[in-house]
This record gives structure tokens, C-alpha cells and sequence, in this order.
């Protein structure tokens, strides 16, 4: 019995890019592939596009966010495993082909993890193509919660991988993901780390991925925020030493960005809180930042040629 796929994707007046996105899904085959696409009561046409779709599971109604979107979507969810497409991004060929084949080699795995394009199109239709393949971001680690860049989209979980973690907190507008991709590290899934390109980012204005120096200080708040909540909420010993290692490091960019800013004040009352929040935080830092510079580079992934994104 073939492996049944589960394409989640959350959109508001996205028109234009998210038929790309439905195109690429189409592309991968649809036996065994169901595709859910939650609209916030789009008003640019979208419903009118996902009506021409007849293949798609969908609906049209008002929502309280992003993530209140995605657990929708995942509720509905009925595939072995389930991938998150944003609206905006597109499914490499040969994908879903890769992710098969992994979790028929490994049956008991809960998350396939693999490289991610980054695309950048030029107002002269020049297409740039950068790839973030590093083995140690592929691996999922507390580094790539905090300072690193945790690909979430390059990562297909199973479903009972997800029914055991939970849907994403809706609190948050922004790192929802970070979150729970701990919640996730803290199961200790088996994660397939595959060399295939699992996923490919639309760089381009008006991205959420890609939001720009605009978002930074809102991303680095809600960042704080949502350690200190999971520090205050730890039900065990290893969630509390997770959140406080992940708060470690959003309370020091926090008040670097203050500072930076001139805002001493705001720098140093964030320091007492933190402190008093866990008294030890400035110790759990040198590791996390020393690893961050180091991989800096890695990052930024490197400009790849399209052609050479086949199937493995």
C-alpha cells in the first residue's frame, strides 16, 4: 500500500502565488495525496482559483491567525505523513517520490527531514536558486530552535508523530513553529535525514518567511515570550531545561537589540526579569553563540544550478 501524503497550505489573498503551489503538489502525482487549503476568507479571488481545483479539500472562512489556520488544516489531515506548504512556496520535483521511499526503508520513523531551496526571482525572470543542505540543520537540534533556522516546511512529519505532540499554540503569530518543532525535539523522534530537496521557498516581497528587518524586533519579543511561557509551564525537568536554554538565548538577543537601539532602559529591565525568571541563563549562552557564529556560512546555504535537483 503506497504511502498516503497529507498537504496542508493557509492562505489569505494569496491568489497569485498559490496556484504555483497547487501546480507543484499536482505535479508530484495525486494517488495517494490529499491537499487541505485553509483561506482566511480571502477577498482577491482565491476562492474562484481553488474552485477551478476540483481535487482539493477546502474551506473558506474567517480565522484567528496562521497557526489557528494550520491546526485546521492538521485536524482534517487523514495522510502517513503530512507536509505544511505556505501558499507562496512550491513542492520540488521528486519530492513526495523521496519521502516514500524513506519512510518505506524506515517504517518506524516520525519525521523526514531534507534540504531546502530558497528561489529568488528577479524582475527579469532571472531565477536564483540557494540550497540549505548542512547535515547539522537537517539533524534538528536545540541550536536551530533558538539561534539557528529550524526549515520547518523541509521536514515531513508522520501523523502519529503529530497526534502525540498536539497542534501549534495559537498564541503566538509568529514562532509557533519554533515551539513546537521543540515539542517535537523533546519526544526524541526518529528523524530520516534525506539528501532530496523536500521544499522550495518563494524569496520575494511581501514573503512571511522572508520578512526583513521590519519584523526582527516583533519576531525577537515573541520569541522571549514564548520561552518564558514554556519556562513557567514545563511539566518535566528536560522541558524545563529546554525552554530555559531556548530562553537563554531569545532573553540575550532581546537585550542586545535594545541596546542597540539606545534602549538602555528597556535592555536592563529585561535583563532583571530574565534573571529572576532563571537566575542562570548568562551561563547557558557560550555554547548556542559560539555556534552560531561558527555557523554563519552554513546559513546562507549556497547557490545550487536547478538542474541539479533530481530525484534520489
Amino acid at each position: 500500500m503506497q504511502v498516503r501524503i497529507s498537504v496542508v497550505t493557509v492562505t489569505l489573498n494569496r491568489r497569485d502565488h498559490l496556484e504555483r503551489a497547487i501546480s507543484s503538489v499536482v505535479a508530484q502525482g495525486l494517488e495517494d495525496v490529499e491537499h487541505i487549503v485553509i483561506d482566511g476568507a480571502s477577498t482577491d479571488g482565491t476562492v474562484d482559483l481553488l474552485r477551478k481545483h476540483s481535487h482539493l479539500n477546502w474551506i473558506s472562512e474567517p480565522d484567528t491567525g496562521m497557526y489557528a489556520a494550520l491546526n485546521k488544516g492538521l485536524k482534517r489531515a487523514s495522510g502517513d505523513l503530512i507536509c505544511i506548504l505556505n501558499s507562496d512556496d512550491t513542492i520540488p520535483p521528486g519530492a513526495f517520490a523521496c519521502a516514500r521511499r524513506a519512510l518505506a526503508g524506515a517504517p518506524t520513523l516520525d519525521m523526514i527531514s531534507g534540504p531546502v531551496e530558497m528561489v529568488n526571482l528577479s524582475a527579469e525572470g532571472e531565477r536564483r536558486v540557494t540550497i540549505v543542505d548542512a547535515s547539522q540543520f537537517l539533524t534538528l537540534r536545540e541550536q536551530d530552535i533558538g539561534p539557528g533556522i529550524t526549515l520547518t516546511n523541509g521536514r515531513y512529519l508522520t501523523r502519529r508523530l503529530v497526534e502525540r505532540v498536539g497542534l501549534f499554540d495559537e498564541r503566538y503569530k509568529m514562532v509557533s513553529d519554533k515551539d513546537y518543532l521543540l515539542r517535537v525535539l523533546l519526544t526524541k523522534p526518529h528523524n530520516v535525514c534525506v539528501s532530496q530537496p523536500l521544499y522550495s521557498y518563494g524569496v520575494h516581497e511581501g514573503s512571511l518567511t522572508f520578512s526583513g528587518a521590519s519584523a526582527v524586533e516583533r519576531l525577537a519579543k515573541e520569541s522571549l515570550i514564548a520561552a518564558q511561557n514554556g519556562l513557567a509551564e514545563a511539566s518535566s525537568g528536560a522541558e524545563r531545561a529546554a525552554y530555559a536554554r531556548w530562553h537563554a538565548w531569545a532573553l540575550f538577543y532581546w537585550v542586545g537589540l535594545q541596546g542597540l537601539r539606545g534602549n538602555l532602559s528597556q535592555a536592563l529591565s529585561s535583563v532583571l526579569d530574565g534573571s529572576r525568571r532563571d537566575p542562570g541563563w548568562i551561563l547557558r549562552l557560550p555554547g548556542p553563540v559560539l555556534r552560531h557564529l561558527r555557523e554563519r556560512r552554513l546559513r546562507a546555504g549556497h547557490v545550487m544550478a536547478p538542474a541539479r535537483f533530481t530525484a534520489t
